[in-house]
């Protein structure tokens, strides 16, 4: 009995701390603040299905605050919620599809586009760059070279790029900073979708940024 009420103690502690955790995170990753709110909804669902078996209070709190943020409409990517919270990506992964199976969570696929207006806004960038930015992950999106890679990171090499063209650049440094992942891991993007789409001069960003102003002059 003592050790019963110890566990749920316990529990209730990790559950608090975690709570605690993703309040702190919630400013830092720009979310609405009823995020909080959801994922103690789908945490207490977890319970009510008995689908935390096995698995560490933290891990199945972080998943559902992953799935609760896409449910907000307020997408993070995988990668950004496991480095903020210092887990395991894969096992992270592996959790939140769990969640969504047992759960019968239906989920809108996240648009990589709606990565970009939140990079931007963090940079102060203008809207032409926005709007360059959205257009070049567009051409990736067109010739089917965004499958299996980090739109978290893809957005971000978009904003590098657009950044650079319209004279309001931002260093690779101050880019990785406010997306939160290496500077390796934005240049490494940066030089494939750089060869992708055969950005070797200003031609090709100059075309783009001309159908966004003859687009607009249209309307």
């Amino acid at each position: 009995m003592i050790r019963r009420s110890k566990k749920k103690k316990t529990t209730k502690d990790k559950i608090s701390l975690t709570l605690r955790e993703i309040g702190k995170n919630i400013p830092k990753l720009d979310l609405p603040k009823e995020v909080k709110k959801v994922t103690l909804s789908i945490y207490n669902d977890t319970q009510d299905k008995g689908i935390r078996s096995g698995k560490s209070t933290r891990l199945v709190l972080v998943s559902s605050f992953y799935v609760a943020c896409r449910q907000c409409n307020a997408p993070r990517s995988l990668n950004e919620i496991a480095e903020v919270f210092e887990l395991d990506k894969v096992k992270l992964g592996r959790t939140y599809k769990i969640l969504v199976r047992e759960l019968n969570i239906k989920l809108i696929p996240t648009s990589l586009l709606s990565y970009i207006p939140r990079i931007a806004d963090k940079l102060e960038l203008s809207n032409e760059t926005k709007l360059l930015a959205i257009e070049i992950i567009n051409q990736a999106i067109e010739k089917r070279i965004t499958s299996g890679k980090d739109p978290n990171i893809l957005a971000a090499v978009a904003v590098h790029i657009a950044s650079s063209f319209t004279g309001s650049e931002k260093t690779v440094n101050e880019i990785a900073k406010v997306v939160d992942v290496s500077t390796t891991s934005i240049t490494k993007r940066y030089l494939y979708l750089k060869e992708q789409l055969g950005i070797d001069d200003s031609t090709y960003l100059q075309n783009l940024m001309d159908n966004i102003n003859n687009s607009n002059e249209n309307k």
